[in-house]
């Protein structure tokens, strides 16, 4: 029994490490005392269908990783022994369920020669199997399981070790027989030392040999031909063999130091040799493959290589543009300044213009009501010096008749007719207009009511007029207006001449500590609201429909209409109680 231990597995304890498992790992490796096991490899299966293959060294070793949750079916193949299977039950196991210190258990699989004649069918099943533990919270093989495979795979081990025994019984016999000179008994001996072991090499050589030697027999000469022709041959299969194994160890040399187009000349060269050596054809496979991967691999390389490169140079590339870029905005934020700079110097000129057209108005208005005083009393002069003249002429009664007649206005028509007349319509137009004006102001007096408007409806037209006043003077305090007009909104310049009549209408009203002179100016269908702020510490301010910061010379500007003929049109005052 302690035999088939060893053919089959060998059962190692725990592992001392402590961290908890997350995956099943498989190691171990596939026995065979002498023969090179590079070519072996294990097939996993999960509910019969194959899951991956995985591949043994030269010394039959293997490891992988299995998930928990399934059950798998191992396969152990090589060319030229018996597969054989063992069982992973892994189907309700969970990470969690493992115990810290538990380590999977080590399988080594003793592989057992394939020969003809022998039934192996006793390995169609698993020949051991590994199960959880819950009592100890790991992995343990089923020893009534094992031990009833190992039952039959011992009777299957007896039958080969028979075959071995007869094999080599007969081998000796055919030797011993060959040796005397025994050709038939030799023959019958090798005959079943080769069903014994069918497609033995020694055993067909040995046939050979008895046929060589009997016909070495029977022509003496031609037998001694046959055996240096034999020599030959065999030395120069020996020389062969020899070429054969130093060709592939240069090859297994160049092999392992990835020579890989060295390794392959040299088993190139070997399999012509021997071209029936199938470990040449499986060690030329390997190279192929190897080859591929590293080729492969080292195109990714390059590849990944050239992308960092090109992933470089576009960063630079990136970076310049980056730097272009910030320089056009530099260029730009200049030009910007600098016409910034011109338009604020054009506004302080027009500004002086005006100022100065203002006072050669205000000058030229002077000097035309100072001749216009002259003219008058020039002409009162002229009237003074005429009536005592006319006074003289008229006797003392009618003296008092004049006198009595003194509130009439003949004195006036004089005047009258020494104006200008142009002058007297349009003064008559005038007064008719500013009555006119003075009727609607009345009319919109009465009309006048509370307005109540919500204090969140003000809050976007306050900032606008904080940040204005603050542009100007950052000591300034927050103003507030009182309408609810939406200067941004389209349409508001209507709704504005919809409210308020043709003209300017104007409202004084206190914020806090601020007086507030607003005109609301009505003109060809579009209304404008215009602000004077004066804050308590002495600064004044102007504003333009909300947030446009202006001059006092355009505010009285833009809040003075005149008529026709030039006359300035009075704006109308409303007083709304408590709307402020």
């Amino acid at each position: 029994m302690t035999r088939i231990f060893t053919i089959l597995f060998l059962l190692m304890g725990l592992n001392s490490a402590f961290a908890q498992m997350d995956k099943y790992h498989i190691d171990g490796d596939m026995k065979d005392g002498f023969t090179d096991m590079s070519s072996a490899f294990v097939i996993v299966y999960v509910n019969g269908q194959k899951l991956k293959r995985v591949s043994a060294d030269g010394n039959g070793t293997f490891d992988f990783d299995l998930d928990f949750g399934k059950n798998y079916e191992l396969h152990f193949v090589k060319q030229g022994y018996a597969t054989k299977k063992v069982d992973i039950l892994l189907q309700n196991v969970t990470a969690e369920m493992v115990g810290i210190g538990c380590r999977p258990r080590e399988v080594q699989v003793s592989m057992i020669q394939k020969v003809e004649g022998i039934d192996y069918s006793v390995l169609d099943k698993s020949v051991g199997q590994i199960f959880y533990d819950p009592e100890i919270e790991c992995f343990d093989w089923d020893a009534d399981y094992t031990l009833r495979a190992m039952e039959k795979i011992e009777q299957l081990v007896d039958e080969l070790e028979e075959k071995k025994k007869e094999y080599a019984k007969n081998t000796a016999a055919g030797d011993k027989a060959l040796a005397k000179g025994d050709f038939e008994t030799a023959k019958k001996s090798y005959e079943a030392a080769l069903a014994a072991m069918p497609k033995d090499e020694t055993a067909i050589n040995n046939l050979k040999k008895v046929a060589e030697k009997e016909e070495e027999s029977k022509n003496a000469e031609a037998a001694a031909k046959a055996a240096e022709e034999a020599k030959v041959a065999a030395e120069a299969e020996k020389a062969k063999k020899d070429e054969f194994d130093k060709l592939v160890a240069d090859g297994d040399k160049a092999l392992k130091s990835e020579d890989f187009d060295e390794a392959a000349k040299q088993y190139e060269e070997a399999a012509k040799l021997m071209p029936d050596q199938t470990s040449v054809k499986t060690k030329l496979s390997i190279v192929a493959e190897t080859k591929k991967k590293r080729e492969a691999a080292a195109l990714v390389e390059e590849e990944a290589k050239k992308k960092a490169e090109e992933a470089k140079k576009e960063a630079a590339d990136i970076e310049k543009a980056s730097k272009a870029n910030e320089k056009e905005q530099a260029k730009a934020e200049k030009e910007k300044a600098l016409e910034e700079e011109k338009a604020a110097k054009e506004a302080a000129d027009k500004k002086e213009a005006d100022e100065l057209a203002a006072k050669d108005d205000a000058k030229r208005k002077a000097e035309e009501a100072k001749k216009v005083e002259e003219t008058k009393a020039a002409e009162k002069k002229e009237k003074i010096k005429e009536e005592p003249k006319k006074e003289e002429k008229k006797p003392e009664p009618k003296k008092e008749v004049v006198k009595k007649s003194v509130p009439k206005p003949p004195v006036k028509k004089p005047a009258v007719a020494v104006s200008k007349p142009k002058a007297t319509a349009g003064t008559a137009a005038a007064i008719a207009k500013k009555e006119e004006h003075a009727e609607k102001k009345k009319e919109l007096h009465a009309t006048a009511k509370k307005v109540t408007k919500p204090k969140d409806k003000h809050n976007d037209i306050h900032a606008k007029l904080d940040q204005a006043a603050a542009a100007q003077n950052p000591k300034t305090t927050s103003i507030h207006e009182h309408h609810d007009w939406n200067m941004n909104q389209p349409g508001v310049h209507e709704e504005i001449a919809k409210e308020y009549p043709i003209g300017v209408t104007e409202e004084v009203y206190m914020k806090g500590n601020k007086e507030i002179l607003e005109r609301v100016v009505v003109k060809d269908g579009m209304g404008s609201i215009y602000w004077r702020v004066k804050h308590p510490w002495g600064g004044v301010y102007y504003f333009k429909n909300a947030n446009v910061s202006i001059s006092s010379v355009e505010f009285d500007l833009f809040t003075t209409i005149k008529d026709d003929e030039g006359n300035v049109i009075e704006p109308y005052h409303i007083d709304r109680v408590n709307d402020h």
